[in-house]
This record gives C-alpha cells, structure tokens and sequence, in this order.
C-alpha cells in the first residue's frame, strides 16, 4: 500500500476562539503558512501589561545597579532588582509565545486533508485541528528476499501499477535500502519512491 512519509496532524498550543479560517479540506499550503487564528485579545493585554512592567523593571534596575556601583544601596538591593527585572524577561517572552500560539502555521507544505475546526469553535490546548499531507512523498514499502539483494540498487528503476488505475505503469525508483536483513523472514526492506505522482494517492494497493 502507499503511504506518505511527509503527513502531520496539526495541534493548537493554547486556548481561545477560532476568529479566522483560512484554508479548507484539499488545499494546498506552504510550510509556515497560516492555516487558522484565533482569538488573541486576551494574549496580547497580558503581552502588553508584562511589556509594560518589564520597561519599568528595566528603568529600576538601571538607577539601582548606578547607586550600587557608587555604594548608595546595599547588595541585597541591586540583587533583588536584578532578579525581578529577569523574571519579567522571562514573562514577557512567554507572553510573546502565547500571541504567536494564536496564529495556527503548517509544519510541513503539503495539502490539507483533514479539518477538524470550524469557525467559531472554541478550541482548547492541545486540540486536533488538521491533518496535512505532502503527496510528493508517496512511497511504497516492498520487502525482497535477502538472495536478490546484490541486484538492487539506489535510484533503480521501479514499474508500479496500481490495481484501482489499470494497466498504466507509474515510473518509480529505489529511494532506499535498509542496511539489514530480517532474520525472521529473509528479506529487506526497500523503499520504493514515486517520479511522477500522476492520480496515485496515499493507502492505494501497487504492484
């Protein structure tokens, strides 16, 4: 059967409602490409405040550290502002992750076979929201006995047909040969990729 070696399932990394919907089942999309946002207002006040104290924490810190190095303030002091200036530089980062987690991007260019949202949704972490596969990595998985190992070879020519499709012979090659031989059935693994992809598609029967 073939199978895809590039396919995903596409996962929200916070919680909100979906505001917009950009693609759809049988789309194509390019990696980084923004497949869905959602509600941000809340993730971007809470950046918004942090960036706020974050700049105020810096401006403290900068008197502090000048009245330390004149010997006006005690270690103890200059320690502390340090220490809340570095933990608002760590808030602030991630309130800055949370924003950009509202903005769903593909992982991998390919096309969109699977959408599990609708606008309006309220999605929460961790959610499915879409399956993507990349079509142009099409293989097949064809186990030979270990005795015509020494005839194969990398990018080998390859004739499949798929039984669904007819007589016509799709042009293949050999991608990849496992570096071992199963001891439990004598054979070894070859992976089998597609030229031209033409109407074959994933979880079709070849020869």
């Amino acid at each position: 059967h073939l199978e895809a070696e590039q396919e995903v399932k596409v996962y929200s990394r916070t919680a909100n409602l979906v505001a917009e919907l950009l693609v759809e089942e049988g789309d194509e999309v390019k990696k980084d490409q923004v497949l869905l946002r959602l509600e941000d207002t809340d993730q971007r006040l809470t950046y918004k405040k942090t960036f706020s104290q974050y700049n105020q924490a810096t401006s403290n810190f900068a008197r502090t550290e000048k009245m330390f190095h004149d010997g006006l303030v005690p270690q103890k002091e200059y320690d502390d502002e340090y220490h809340r200036l570095e933990q608002l530089k760590i808030s602030l980062e991630e309130a800055d992750r949370q924003v950009q987690f509202t903005e769903i991007k593909a992982p991998i260019g390919g096309t969109i076979t699977s959408r599990l949202v609708k606008l309006g949704d309220h999605v929460n972490g961790n959610q499915h929201l879409f399956d993507i596969i990349d079509f142009e990595s099409i293989i097949a998985r064809v186990y030979v006995p270990e005795k015509h190992l020494a005839a194969l070879a990398i990018n080998q020519p390859v004739r499949m047909v798929a039984n669904s499709l007819g007589p016509k012979v799709f042009e293949a090659y050999v991608k990849r040969i496992a570096p071992i031989v199963d001891k439990n059935s004598g054979t070894v693994k070859v992976t089998v990729g597609v030229r031209k992809r033409g109407e074959l598609r994933p979880g079709m029967y070849v020869d």
